[in-house]
């Protein structure tokens, strides 16, 4: 890796990890590692720690700066209990150093900023001030040096803060060099400068670090520094974005063309394709858009991605079913729309499929959202804002369509810029601000649904006596919790010690989920008879089901690939955890719930060969403000 790689070329290096010119090659994991969170892609760096880490090869497995970057890679994830284990794991084992010191300071800063009580903010806050402080003693780095001066400002420390940063500022004024770009040094100029209260230069050095700078997640790092000193010393924010600009997420839904004859008017004619690619380069180019998500239908989701890679960008492609068989029924082949598909495709950096097996309009609905929820995942990953967009022409389609993606975008708060395919209109339409639910029976009798499954760990222990005791205690309080859900579920139904429950939103899952936890960890299993180690794991899926009429059971159930999915993750999940597929964490996104938050795990093979999946770990949190 002479050069620096795109996402997608990464992706594809990554896709090489078992060719012999790899394997055991302790650079090339830690190359990936730092690349993919340089583009701010902490999942990506999640996934190639944790394969090097426990792979088992000399020289990799337990390597410190792997688990250095593991533990950054976990917190700029927001999984922050993980990263602070790996940290700490780190620093117990002997690694005193500037970097795992720091890592561990950088993860109780977190903490502190997440904290929802005044004590353990008050605590987390302290500590990392201490471990910077500690670090930039023993190592004189400018970085942990410059987050010691900064915290001793939160804290109200104003004279020890102006010393560390007047120190600090000395040393990297003395390396700088005027002829080389060095972005973190230029940027704890400007931190420097922030602490000692000095504006102007501050906004200097911010806007000569971020020039042309493509690093999104140590941006998004600096951004939320500098907007932390502002606050304490109470002077206006207004001026970050401008020296530190956030990117811009770009979400696309469009019109494909349209091969009507007769007297109709097309809606989108073969012959408005340039006109429409060349509106698309021009408002990538305006909005600055460097992120891209969007399905790969022919016409406007094509002119999309192509215009996004000209301009620099990196593409993310979601299909709601097999790459082949939506290019047979949304590709076609006419003109040279395969080819350029297969291209769209080979240059993205990711292609997330639905569904193997996806029926129906519904199924390009819930690709809609998901597009929506992960384009909002990137944005909280690298504190940038995303920007909806769609080629319409204002009529209303079909179910799923163009005109459907606008409804649901603003009815889940985002603000969508249309463009019409065949004349020079542009109109930004406001966010309905609507209380946006999931809709109800699609074709078929489908819908989109929450498929929530639990197990009760130690059940096949039971003794047959304990039998009763179970239904009465564990079952009987996993009722009483339902009764107290301001979101009743659909579907529910049990079997030994199995549930699953269906609800119409993620977030009325969701907090079952979290409330059966709580529930399973604080019983009094021994109190009532039954094992005192007794506890519960939870698997949560989001995505389109049948809504049947069971004969066997005789009432109503869901069922579909979907609902296989979600009981595949439930035996995969640890003992006392939630875990979620990566649909629920974008539809959590996508709708902007706030109660609990989803920390990214790994790719995790499901059970019974099901296929390996992203996988999150559903916490609860406090109030977050939503994604833009």
């Amino acid at each position: 890796m002479t050069t620096e790689p795109t996402l997608a070329e990464l992706s594809a290096l990554w896709r090489r990890r078992n060719e012999p010119e790899f394997v055991g090659e302790r650079s090339y994991y830690i190359r990936l590692a730092e690349r993919a969170l340089a583009l701010g892609e902490p999942l990506f760096a999640c996934d190639v720690c944790a394969q090097a880490l426990g792979s088992g090869i000399e020289g990799v497995a337990g390597d410190a700066r792997l688990r250095a970057l593991n533990g950054l890679a976990l917190a700029r994830s927001g999984a922050l209990e993980p990263a602070l284990a790996e940290a700490a794991s780190l620093v117990d084992d002997g690694h005193r150093d500037e970097e795992a010191l720091g890592l561990l300071a950088r993860i109780n800063k977190d903490l502190w900023l997440t904290a929802a009580d005044p004590e353990t903010a008050t605590r987390s806050l302290q500590a990392s001030r201490e471990l910077y402080a500690e670090a930039y003693a023993a190592s004189g780095g400018y970085w942990t040096g410059i987050n010691a001066a900064s915290l001793s400002l939160v804290a109200g420390e104003v004279r020890e803060a102006e010393r560390l940063a007047a120190e600090v500022r000395r040393a990297c004024l003395k390396l700088h060099d005027p002829n080389r770009r060095d972005f973190w040094l230029e940027a704890t100029l400007g931190e420097a400068a922030l602490v000692l209260g000095d504006l102007g230069e501050a906004r200097r050095w911010y806007g000569s670090a971020s020039a042309g700078n493509r690093d999104f997640g140590s941006l998004a790092s600096t951004r939320r520094n500098a907007a932390l000193l502002l606050n304490s010393r109470k002077l206006d924010a207004g001026w970050l974005n401008a020296a530190l600009p956030a990117p811009t997420i770009a979400v696309f839904s469009g019109h494909t063309p349209d091969r009507r004859n007769g007297t109709a008017e097309p809606r989108f004619p073969q012959s408005a394709e340039p006109f429409v690619g060349n509106r698309l380069r021009a408002l990538i180019a305006e909005s600055g858009a460097r992120i891209g998500y969007g399905s790969a239908a022919c016409g406007s989701d094509i002119l999309f991605h192509e215009a996004m890679l000209e301009a620099g960008g990196e593409t993310h492609v979601v299909l709601p079913g097999s790459p082949e068989r939506f290019e047979e029924e949304s590709v076609g082949r006419e003109e040279d729309w395969p080819g350029r598909y297969a291209r769209v495709l080979e240059r993205a950096a990711s292609v997330t499929v639905l569904s193997q097996s996806r029926e129906g309009d519904l199924a390009f609905s819930y690709a809609n959202w998901i597009l929506l929820g992960l384009a909002r995942l990137r944005a909280r990953q690298t504190d940038g804002q995303v920007q909806a967009c769609a080629v319409w022409d204002g009529e209303q389609g079909r179910p799923g369509g163009t005109a459907s993606a606008v409804h649901d975008w603003r009815a889940f708060g985002a603000d969508v810029l249309s463009l019409h395919p065949r004349r020079a209109e542009a109109s930004l339409l406001p966010a309905a601000r609507a209380a946006a639910t999931l809709p109800g029976d699609g074709e078929a009798g489908q819908r989109i649904v929450t498929m929530l499954f639990a197990d009760a760990v130690g059940f096949s222990k039971l003794e047959d006596r304990q039998v009763p005791l179970f239904v009465t205690h564990f079952l009987g309080g996993v009722a009483r919790l339902l009764e107290q859900l301001s979101e009743r579920p659909l579907t529910r139904n049990t079997w030994g010690d199995g549930l699953y429950f269906s609800f119409a939103t993620p977030r009325g899952a969701g907090q079952l989920a979290l409330a059966i936890c709580d529930f399973a960890r604080h019983a009094d299993w021994a109190a009532a008879g039954l094992p005192a180690e007794m506890n519960v794991r939870i698997a949560l899926h989001a995505g389109p089901a049948y809504h049947v009429f069971d004969p066997v059971i005789g009432q109503v159930n869901f069922t579909g690939a979907h609902v296989s999915r979600a009981a595949r993750i439930e035996p995969v999940t640890p003992p006392g955890h939630v875990y979620a597929s990566q649909a629920f964490a974008a539809l959590c996104e996508c709708m902007q719930i706030a109660e609990f938050a989803c920390d990214y795990v790994g790719q995790v093979p499901l059970a019974k060969g099901y296929g390996t999946f992203p996988m999150f770990h559903v916490r609860r949190s406090a109030q977050r403000k939503p994604a833009a």
